[in-house]
This record gives structure tokens, C-alpha cells and sequence, in this order.
């Protein structure tokens, strides 16, 4: 076999095998690709009204703003702190960076605590036994502890 067929095997095997995984990707009845994220599901449990997602969907909105507000002061002042690592500075520097990154981080959490006790504020009574099983399962959820324990 000459180097031009031997080529065009490979490159004609290439294709069909990109055109299947292609074919594969879009037409996967279950696209794990695809996270529906914690709104689906916190919408689906607690049986959201068409008025209840409209209110979740603009507290989702003010919680992330908030958030990445936060998220975005921790980024800067983590790199003010490791920015300075091949200098010599004083210890009160790095403390009270290391405290204003300590804040940020209080106001994060207390974000979200507020935000699904807002949640609840949204629920009806027929709604608050399953929001208190969600707050068991988000308790376990976010109590878990990092990964590969």
C-alpha cells in the first residue's frame, strides 16, 4: 500500500469516527454535557408556581451579583497578599490581608444563608416540609467536606 492510500484510510477512518462521536454528542438522550444546576432543582422540590419562579429567578439574580462581588474583592486581595511573597514585608501586612479576605468570605456565607432563607419566605405551608428536606440535604451537601476523603 502506497503513502497516499495508506493517508487517505486514515484520514477517511478520522472522519467517520468524528462524524459518530458527533452524532453521539447531539443526539444522546441523556446529554450529560448539561448541568440543569440547583434553580431546576430547587424549583422541581418545592413545586414552584409560575409567580414563585418568577420571584426565585430575581433572588437568584441579586445572590450572584452579591456573590461575585465578593468573590471578586477575595481574588484581588488574595493577589495583593501572594504578590508580595518574594518581598520582604511586615507580618501585619499579610495579617490584615489575610483578615479582610476572612470578611469577604463571612459576607459570602452570610449571602447565602440569607438567600435560602428568602427561599423559604417564597414557600407556601404545603411547600415548607419539603423545603426543610431540602435543607437537610443541602446541609449534607455543603457539610460534606472536600472530595477525596
Amino acid at each position: 500500500m502506497n503513502k497516499f492510500k495508506l493517508l487517505s484510510l486514515v484520514s477517511l477512518s478520522l472522519l467517520v469516527i468524528n462524524i459518530i462521536l458527533l452524532c453521539f454528542i447531539f443526539f444522546s438522550k441523556s446529554n450529560h454535557f448539561k448541568n440543569p444546576g440547583p434553580r431546576k432543582m430547587i424549583i422541581e422540590k418545592l413545586n414552584f408556581d409560575d409567580v414563585q419562579v418568577v420571584k426565585y429567578d430575581s433572588l437568584i439574580q441579586w445572590h450572584r451579583k452579591q456573590i461575585r462581588h465578593y468573590e471578586s474583592e477575595i481574588f484581588n486581595l488574595k493577589n495583593q497578599l501572594y504578590s508580595h511573597l518574594s518581598s520582604n514585608i511586615l507580618p501585619s501586612f499579610t495579617d490584615s490581608l489575610i483578615q479582610e479576605i476572612v470578611l469577604r468570605q463571612v459576607n459570602i456565607e452570610q449571602i447565602h444563608l440569607k438567600h435560602f432563607g428568602d427561599i423559604k419566605l417564597l414557600c407556601n405551608e404545603q411547600q415548607l416540609n419539603a423545603y426543610f428536606d431540602l435543607t437537610k440535604e443541602l446541609a449534607t451537601y455543603f457539610g460534606a467536606g472536600p472530595k477525596g476523603k
